[in-house]
């Protein structure tokens, strides 16, 4: 049995087949992992660029704390099919979506799996204050898809070409050598048995193959032809531009695209870098040249982008260059993609984002320049935020309030009186935050309780004025007949009751003067003057009782204190009445001491002066009533003389208190404004 060779045309379509197949699965293979790489490293730049829109557009949200708004930004995202999962982190809480099964965007409050996952994370700065983070997961399964879809096509494309060849090689060569051959076989086998009848015709034969030898390499030539007007007809359905470039600058090759772009007479010129000398921007011109030299002489791969002059106006073109070695020549093989629009989108996308950015800027300079206390606070009371009259109110630092309860700062109010109102931050919603504003209301009481007192003491006024105004007389006719009957009055025990009766009518009359000084209703003209005289007047006037107690008398008031507008005879009645009460319980051998600087007081400027002495000082529950008439501790005192202190005090829009000093003795206190 003789052996089984395979054919000339198996060979032949077996060779081709191979080198067909392993060239196509190369350049399939490289095409494959370059588009891999690009699609990889597109898809990081977007899950970037997604990351730094979202941090962005969540910073004013997140600040105000709107929920609802983070809500939307989030679902928002449902529709770029690579995010898998977008989490925020702020304001103590977390908001998350998540595709489930169904490649639905839901809400989710379980753990993200990052397996396989780009994971990009982003701060949220406001006013650059970190105040949370949100993560992006993205999914490269798009790309799989993508890659899958590629790798099929290059498949189907290896086996349609090489059945294309088995097809083509067969038809050309059993027409080409086949059946020339078998015609030789024949006519040799003929020749062998010598017979003539069916040996074949060799001239005609020989002119046949020749002729179809001349219709075969036709035929090839076609079909590569076809070939070359498919690629380039692949290449002009391409949207990106594609070209060829020597190392001179001239375009070898080119597709529809690029020639839409610059025009085909561009493209032609003979000069060298044509339209990088002419049509690119003068300030972009030497990135390019540092990429193309890159690619000729570095890495062999390069990218940049460029700002070129065309007739519909200045575009600006992403390029991206690999080196290609074509018989020993270096040509570059670019690609590039027009991203004008790109880019003014993300012009204003940032103008939006410094819009929204002034604008948050804006709202807190509203917000802190209120003059009322405002605080906004979580459903459990604690402090998100809160403007600058606020922190100044509780005296701590901003930062230092944050996550504390505003009940805290209920009780840290100084001494002021607040109207605090509450209300819901989002009417209507299911977000349980509350804004509180402080209402000072501190001088309106202060007013009210004045005017309260005001009222009493001029009801009591006009009683006691009326009161005294009929006493003095009787008061009178006593002295004058006590003054007939002096001179009968000659006995030793006549004249001491005479002296008793009139020291007691001389202390009568002294209240009724009292009296009539409490009761009469007085025009205040106030002058700005000094203290610092008034006072020395004051200590001169009362040097006698002060020499006649042994008490010394000091003025120790700043000298910066400035002037104030007064009435300078009745505040001066004010320091005499205090300085003599301070004599009356001071000991001997002892001090009174007048100090006096400038002190703030509900928000406003005014001088603080304080008459102190080194007596036993206010009895426990003495100290609300030393202001009310007729209280006194001295012996022979009428009770009145810090009621007029206060009257006087307060008819010059001041306060006076009484208070005791740590180490012993009495403190009266008048802050005057300035």
């Amino acid at each position: 049995m003789s052996e089984r060779r395979p054919s000339v045309t198996f060979i032949v379509a077996a060779i081709l087949v191979t080198v067909t197949t392993l060239v196509l699965g190369a350049g399939g293979a490289v095409n494959y992992f370059l588009r891999l790489t690009e699609e990889s490293a597109r898809l990081e730049r977007i899950t970037n660029s997604q990351a730094d829109e979202i941090a962005v557009a969540l910073a004013l949200p997140v600040w105000n704390i709107d929920r609802a708004q983070i809500d939307k930004i989030l679902d928002s995202q449902e529709g770029a099919p690579s995010v898998e999962a977008v989490v925020v982190n702020a304001a103590g809480g977390r908001q998350a979506r998540m595709r489930d099964a169904n490649r639905r965007f839901v809400s989710t409050s379980a753990a993200i799996q990052t397996e396989g996952l780009l994971v990009e994370e982003r701060p949220i700065v406001f006013g650059k204050e970190r105040i949370g983070t949100v993560v992006l997961y993205t999914t490269p399964r798009s790309i799989e898809k993508q890659m899958r879809q590629t790798l099929l096509a290059t498949l189907i494309m290896i086996v349609v070409t090489d059945l294309l060849l088995v097809l083509s090689t067969y038809a050309v060569l059993y027409r080409t050598m086949l059946r020339p051959l078998v015609k030789v076989e024949r006519f040799a086998a003929a020749v062998s048995a010598g017979g003539e009848a069916d040996v074949p015709s060799i001239e005609p034969a020989k002119t046949a193959e020749l002729e179809r030898l001349r219709s075969s390499i036709d035929t090839m030539v076609r079909t590569i032809k076809s070939e070359k007007d498919f690629t380039e007809t692949a290449i002009d359905v391409v949207r990106d531009m594609f070209f060829v470039q020597d190392r001179e600058g001239h375009f070898v090759r080119w597709n529809k695209a690029t020639s839409d772009l610059f025009g085909a007479e561009a493209l032609k010129k003979p000069e060298p870098y044509y339209i990088l000398n002419h049509v690119a921007h003068p300030e972009d011109r030497l990135l390019v040249r540092r990429a193309i030299d890159e690619i000729f002489d570095g890495v062999g791969f390069a990218e940049t982008e460029a700002r070129y002059f065309l007739p519909e106006g200045t575009r600006n073109i992403h390029l991206t260059g690999r080196r290609m070695e074509i018989e020993g020549t270096p040509y570059i093989v670019g690609t590039a993609v027009d991203v004008t629009e790109r880019r003014s989108a993300d012009a204003e996308r940032r103008k939006l984002r410094e819009a929204i950015q002034q604008s948050a800027i804006e709202w807190r300079q509203t917000f802190d320049s209120v003059t009322t206390p405002i605080i906004i606070t979580d459903g459990d009371g604690l402090i998100q935020r809160l403007n600058q009259s606020a922190a100044a109110m509780s005296g701590y630092d901003e930062r230092e309030l944050a996550g504390r309860n505003v009940s805290e700062l209920i009780h840290q109010t100084h001494g002021r009186t607040w109207d605090i109102n509450i209300n819901p931050l989002f009417p209507g919603s299911d977000d349980r935050s509350q804004i509180v504003v402080f209402w000072d209301i501190t001088r309106i009481v202060a007013l009210q309780e004045s005017l309260r007192r005001q009222e009493t003491m001029t009801a009591m006024g006009k009683l006691v004025g009326g009161v005294a105004h009929e006493v003095r007389n009787p008061l009178f006719g006593i002295s004058a007949t006590l003054d007939a009957y002096s001179e009968e009055m000659n006995t030793a025990e006549l004249r001491e009751m005479a002296a008793t009766l009139r020291d007691q009518v001389g202390r009568l009359s002294r209240l009724m003067q009292e009296l009539l000084e409490f009761g009469k209703p007085v025009a205040v003209a106030r002058k700005r003057g000094a203290l610092d005289s008034l006072i020395n007047e004051v200590i001169a006037s009362r040097s006698p009782a002060a020499s006649e107690a042994q008490v010394t008398v000091q003025n120790d008031v700043d000298r910066d204190v400035p002037q104030i507008p007064m009435d300078r005879e009745r505040l001066r009645q004010v320091f005499e009445n205090v300085v003599d009460n301070a004599l009356q319980h001071s000991p001997r051998g002892t001090m009174v001491t007048i100090n006096g600087n400038m002190h703030p007081h509900n928000g406003s400027e005014c001088v603080e002066l304080r008459i102190e002495d080194q007596g036993r000082g206010f009895l426990p529950g003495e100290i609300p009533h030393v202001f009310e008439p007729f209280f006194t501790r001295r012996e022979r005192g009428t009770g009145l003389g810090l009621s007029i202190v206060q009257k006087i005090v307060e008819e010059h829009e001041g306060v006076v208190r009484a208070s005791n000093r740590a180490e012993g003795g009495a403190r009266i206190t008048i802050r005057l404004p300035v």
